[in-house]
């Protein structure tokens, strides 16, 4: 599936025939969506563009043509799948109608390697993956145990209540997960690092049942970042970085 006779280079062209209905665009970092989007639905720009620098490559952000970052794949109305990936962490790769387009941004003067396969989903993707490994999985750390994670922002992102979780938390306890994690939308505010009024029992109620039905439970904060709205901010303005005109720093 792999083809070897696409050489390094900064830039590739891969053709793709028949009747394409889908492209699988794979996020810059977590705030980025990774999905398989319509190649006949126009795309608009992000906004707000404040956003950008939070769910978005700066260097895409403002493009209307379909991207993915270090891999893109196309699939048709039969549902064969074309996949074309970069070796590397600087790559971008999009569908211009009739073929994916991969082209590398990184400092090497020859470019990257790639990687291409066509077939089906799962094994296309499968073979990617096996490639990176062979690739980096030298170079990287082996933990010594892979701690297999639930994070509730990546299901509801703020819209969390103690009920809810408390049901969640249920119906994932048969599930082969090391850890349960409360993310964003616990809070008061901000910076104001105490349980809001979604969770009348605090958090305890929730930690325990976590713990009862055999898992870690996690936390998400962010102590160094507050919000104007925080009480925090109000009472110790003079805690926070301000830039050379006096003004706030923005955290992003």
């Amino acid at each position: 599936m792999n083809d070897p006779s696409i050489p390094t280079s900064r830039t590739v062209v891969l053709p793709v025939s028949g009747e394409i209905t889908h492209f699988f665009s794979h996020g810059y970092q977590s705030w980025s969506l990774a999905s398989w989007i319509s190649v006949v639905e126009e795309l608009p720009i992000p906004y707000p563009t404040l956003m950008h620098p939070l769910q978005y490559h700066p260097d895409t952000a403002k493009q209307r043509y379909r991207v993915g970052h270090w891999l893109g794949a196309v699939r048709s109305s039969t549902g064969q799948v074309t996949l074309l990936g970069g070796l590397s962490t600087d790559c971008f790769i999009r569908w211009d109608g009739s073929a994916l387009i991969g082209e590398y941004s990184g400092s090497a003067t020859d470019g990257c390697q790639w990687f291409t396969a066509t077939g089906d989903e799962q094994a296309c993707f499968d073979g990617y993956a096996q490639e990176l490994k062979a690739k980096f999985a030298g170079s990287l750390p082996i933990p010594r145990q892979t701690m297999r994670a639930w994070c509730s922002w990546y299901s509801y992102y703020t819209a969390i209540t103690e009920k809810h979780l408390s049901r969640t938390i249920t119906q994932l306890a048969a599930l082969p997960f090391d850890i349960i994690q409360i993310d964003d939308g616990w809070q008061r505010d901000i910076g104001d690092w105490t349980e809001n009024d979604k969770f009348p029992t605090g958090l305890k109620t929730l930690t325990d049942q976590i713990h009862t039905s055999g898992k870690q439970a996690g936390l998400w904060l962010a102590p160094l970042i507050a919000s104007k709205s925080s009480t925090l901010f109000n009472q110790h303005p003079d805690w926070f970085i301000r830039d050379a005109h006096g003004g706030f720093v923005s955290a992003g």
